[in-house]
């Protein structure tokens, strides 16, 4: 048999050879539990820390949910389906009531890493999932683009894992979008002089709005949610700084009609900034009456 053809084979043959030993699912998901967090990590939003606190069910599945804020969330779940398959559930939500959620097929497995896909969405999300007891890295590739890389430390510390899950549960009862608007404001300030005056600091954020706007133009796809909020960002800490700059409100009014659909923009929201532009007598109320008119064709 041609050596070429042979070894082609072989690899067909290892790569679909995809069910774990009947032994070997229960061991990988222990490997799973546990809390597990890290400082930076690479996502659509920017390097971000991120936990995630990883409990065994009672089906022997592992499920684990971090909460930001009453809508905004991040939740695992590994799990045997009914035909004894392994699979991997991710579920992301955002404010405005925005949830996305796909189950993925384990396709591959080596070692401690196990490939899973969306079979029935094929080259929609691919997840690469590591757990060794120690670590656990979940590598993701979105429409053939890396979309996040949480590469995770076990914490065994009690006291570390109480507060987290105490602070996981007041999260849950926050305002909805309160914990990205206060993430993306406090990133946006670290780029501005704080030692100018709150006007002239103000309109440097709108500036860098402008120029993030600029950007969002040729990103990437696996980029545009991200700067999208950096671009909310400077313009929630520019009116947290000036409450009357009329411009930045207007520009609100435009992001939430414009903004990427994982963004969450709100058409209603604009329509609120409209009476805040009118109760200004703002000249930019006009400009904010004929971009809603034009919404809503």
């Amino acid at each position: 048999m041609n050596r070429r053809f042979f070894a082609a084979l072989l690899i067909g043959w290892v790569v679909s050879a995809v069910p774990l030993p009947a032994s070997e699912p229960a061991a990988w998901l222990s490997k799973v539990e546990g809390f597990y967090a890290s400082q930076r990590n690479p996502t659509p939003f920017g390097q971000i820390g991120f936990a995630m606190d990883m409990i065994k069910q009672p089906d022997g599945s592992m499920h684990g949910r971090s909460w930001s804020d009453s809508q905004t969330y991040f939740d695992f779940k590994f799990y045997l389906n009914d035909r004894g398959e392994m699979q991997f559930q991710e579920t992301g939500s955002l404010p405005g009531g925005f949830v996305q959620s796909y189950v993925l097929d384990l396709v591959s497995a080596e070692g401690d890493t196990l490939n899973f896909e969306t079979k029935k969405h094929p080259g929609l999300l691919a997840a690469k999932v590591t757990a060794t007891g120690e670590h656990l890295r979940v590598e993701a590739v979105l429409r053939g683009q890396p979309h996040v890389d949480l590469n995770l430390t076990r914490v065994r510390n009690e006291k570390a894992i109480a507060g987290y899950r105490a602070a996981n549960a007041r999260n849950k009862d926050l305002p909805a979008g309160s914990a990205l608007k206060a993430a993306f404001s406090q990133s946006a300030s670290a780029e501005i002089d704080a030692s100018l005056p709150k006007p002239a600091q103000a309109r440097q954020h709108l500036a860098e709005h402008k120029k993030l706007l600029v950007q969002l133009g040729t990103a990437a796809p696996s980029d545009v949610t991200g700067l999208a909020f950096k671009a909310k960002g400077h313009l929630d800490r520019a009116l947290e700084l000036d409450p009357t700059f009329d411009e930045a409100r207007f520009q609100l009014a435009m992001w939430n009609l414009n903004a990427p659909e994982l963004a969450g923009g709100s058409k209603a929201k604009a329509q609120e900034i409209l009476q805040q532009l009118e109760k200004q007598n703002s000249p930019h109320a006009e400009a904010l009456r004929k971009a809603l008119a034009g919404a809503s064709r």
